[in-house]
């Protein structure tokens, strides 16, 4: 038998942030996520598109500079689903200033 508790969230948490050059926090606030996040770069469709894709990862991820470092990228338009319970774990960054993710944590 399925538990429908276990199987939907009581919440919604939502924002976007800016990213820069340097790695920056996804949401700093927010350490309890049930299922996970959802991460999209905003696309030519948005008010305000992104123009280059930005990097999801730990704070010492680069911006698709090395292999070693680089993060998972996400171009304008697509999304990333992560399965974590603490977003302070996210860092995005970009190779150009003037990009942003949106997310949504359930």
């Amino acid at each position: 038998m399925v538990d429908i508790n276990k199987e939907t969230v009581n919440d919604l948490y939502h924002g976007s942030v800016d990213v820069s050059t340097t790695p920056t926090l996804l949401a700093d606030f927010l350490s309890d996520a049930y299922k996970g996040v959802i991460i999209r770069a905003p696309s030519s469709q948005d008010p305000l598109p992104n123009s280059a894709c930005v990097w999801v990862g730990g704070p010492s991820m680069t911006p698709g500079t090395g292999a070693a470092t680089d993060g998972m990228g996400v171009a304008p338009g697509e999304s990333l689903t992560i399965p974590i319970a603490d977003l302070s774990k996210i860092y995005v960054v970009a190779a150009i200033t003037g990009q942003r993710v949106q997310w949504l944590a359930i």
